[in-house]
């Protein structure tokens, strides 16, 4: 596993790209020097604690990384939190060159199912939650074909979704595998009052994409978890389950499936905004 030994150690890594994501995100992009690429393997759902000083004092803090294994950058979400210094510092201030302390990835909170399986997994997000779950669902689905997953992914709106772009171009190339639901707390979002176009569709892709997602006012509450978990999502039919999402949605989450009698060893949760802060 790549998972660091007890003695891992920080080191020093040149930012290499800075992009922002939304008005509050960026996306930081680390290249690992050949000689600490054996050190900074991980599994798609791990995370990277950065350090650096502010204002003459140490600030850590840990990210899930959301880049693929497979690729030369390694890349994490930051959003800015209120009071978050590190988060401050990364979205108003942090640009290529620059230089941060990175300790090698860690984590369990990951999805390596065996290429022959055929299982469901039910992922739920909110926020900056879908970082570590976009390369886990993205990895999972390519590595083993007969697998499907389902997305409940919550935000504010659509200019608040982290990555949807990148979700709507995996659901296209699952073909159906991947199922994304939207749940858009303000009421205003234009995605959830799309302009019908006069044009046919441009391709048979697009129409099916569009089935692929959906949008729906309001937030993933007791009611609409209990209706997925009556139908679709009944526990019969979801093999894993997958919550990266702050306590307020993650524990009545946890609690309702325990209602269901799914067992907590099918429920894995990333402990949101719980790892080491500034």
């Amino acid at each position: 596993s790549p998972r660091p030994a007890p003695e891992a150690e920080f080191r020093s890594l040149t930012v290499s790209t800075v992009r922002p994501l939304t008005d509050r995100a960026v996306l930081v992009g680390f290249r690992i020097p050949a000689a600490l690429r054996p050190e900074f393997r991980f599994v798609p759902g791990q995370h990277v604690v950065l350090r650096t000083e502010l204002d003459g004092e140490p600030v850590r803090r840990a990210y899930a990384i959301c880049s693929r294994p497979e690729e030369a950058e390694l890349r994490v979400a930051i959003k800015r939190l209120k009071g978050g210094r590190l988060s401050s510092y990364a979205t108003t201030e942090l640009a290529p060159g620059a230089r941060l302390d990175v300790l090698p990835p860690a984590g369990d909170f990951t999805l390596a199912p065996h290429p022959r399986e055929a299982r469901h997994f039910v992922a739920i997000a909110a926020g900056i939650g879908i970082a570590p779950l976009l390369p886990m669902l993205s990895h999972a689905l390519t590595a083993a074909p007969r697998c499907r997953a389902t997305l409940l992914y919550v935000n504010r709106s659509g200019a608040d979704t982290l990555f949807s772009d990148d979700l709507s171009r995996l659901a296209r190339a699952f073909e159906g595998r991947l199922r994304v639901l939207h749940f858009r707390t303000d009421e205003r979002d234009p995605d959830l009052h799309p302009v019908r176009s006069a044009r046919p569709f441009d391709s048979i892709g697009t129409a099916l994409a569009i089935s692929y997602e959906h949008y729906h006012a309001g937030a993933l509450d007791g009611a609409r978890l209990r209706s997925l978990l009556a139908g679709r999502l009944h526990p019969a039919k979801v093999d894993e389950w997958f919550v990266s999402a702050p306590p307020e949605l993650a524990d009545p989450v946890r609690a309702l499936l325990a209602e269901h009698h799914v067992p907590a060893t099918a429920v894995h949760r990333e402990h949101f905004g719980l790892s080491p802060a500034s």
